[in-house]
């Protein structure tokens, strides 16, 4: 899916006595050509940061209250044949394409197609913000006929799989644009292989390959988990209670990525600790503070497995990191 680009464009940039003109002019070339009209008096407020992967990219958006049209002019000047699913982070968001018309509260989802008239109408009473991934419709393994009966169907982010999908896209949204090491090409093919499932459960089909359906409760059991790395109380017994699913089949989906949860709790708590002791700005905690914060209370252990993992023992990785000798050890984090 090739690398990752990210981009910021902020009316905040521009003078205010055309931040509009160029807020239709950076939604239109971060997106489709579209066309934006607003009630809002004085000054217009509104960012997007996005990340692209290739052909997938990821949208936030936040901006003042407006309406966008993708409308057959534009889609006449171009038409790259793209889908484009959302979910709605604050505000009220409306979408109608193909003869539907969806309402979206925050934490609600929709899909709709570039190739054919669409209009996206935020509330006038507040500002709004979503996240948007565009990608190629033949990514989401759909047929055309199929994609048509799902295009703005609102799916609530409480219920059924949109209860997964949707606090996922939110997590990623708190992270787009940020420098982190989170956000990689698999991590989008993931985010591509929830939207399917979800979407062929809406569109009445099968569940699709088997792996992939998988692999879509997997990374959204992997998120929830790298949301909750400090709890020491974190076990397998307890990850599989709260996903509703038997142990059993949690060790099966970790088998199949060619790792176990226990392994994968203990590398992902081991590689948090390895960057606070690479963190100037956390000198002042003991090694057992920072392995408490990962959720391992025991320092020996920690110590141990740091050392079988990165050939030094945490002490000797901090000084080599950092090129000095560690202060005391301040409070515990």
């Amino acid at each position: 899916m090739g690398t990752l680009l990210t981009t910021r464009l902020t009316t905040t940039d521009v003078d205010p006595r055309v931040g509009f003109d160029y807020w239709n002019d950076a939604v239109s070339s971060t997106f489709v050509p579209l066309e934006c009209s607003t009630a809002v008096q004085g000054t217009f407020r509104g960012e997007l940061v996005n990340v692209s992967f290739g052909d997938v990219q990821f949208t936030k958006v936040t901006a003042a209250p407006h309406q966008v049209r993708r409308t057959r002019r534009t889609i006449a000047r171009n038409d790259p044949g793209l889908l484009k699913a959302c979910v709605q982070l604050g505000g009220t968001g409306r979408i109608s394409q193909d003869g539907r018309e969806a309402e979206l509260q925050p934490g609600d989802l929709t899909i709709y197609d570039t190739s054919r008239p669409y209009t996206l109408s935020f509330a006038a009473d507040a500002a709004f913000g979503t996240l948007v991934v565009m990608f190629p419709a033949e990514e989401l393994g759909l047929s055309p006929d199929a994609v048509r009966r799902v295009t703005a169907v609102r799916v609530g982010g409480r219920e059924g799989l949109g209860a997964v999908v949707s606090p996922f896209l939110v997590s990623l949204a708190a992270i787009t644009g940020a420098d982190t090491d989170v956000l990689s090409s698999r991590l989008a093919r993931n985010v591509l292989s929830l939207l399917e499932t979800m979407y062929r459960e809406r569109a009445g089909l099968g569940p699709g390959e088997p792996e992939r359906v998988s692999t879509a409760r997997l990374i959204a059991i992997q998120d929830w988990l790298e949301r909750r790395l400090g709890d020491p109380e974190l076990s397998p017994e307890s990850i599989a209670a709260a996903h509703h699913i038997s142990l059993r089949y949690l060790h099966r989906l970790f088998a199949a990525d060619g790792t176990s949860v226990s392994r994968w709790v203990k590398e992902r708590r081991l590689e948090g600790g390895r960057r606070d002791l690479a963190d100037p700005s956390l000198i002042r905690f003991s090694v057992a503070a920072i392995a408490a914060h990962w959720g391992i209370l025991d320092a020996a252990a920690f110590s141990r497995s740091f050392r079988m993992a990165y050939g030094l023992s945490p002490r000797e990785y901090r000084m080599r990191a950092l090129g000095t000798r560690p202060q005391a050890a301040g409070p515990a984090r």
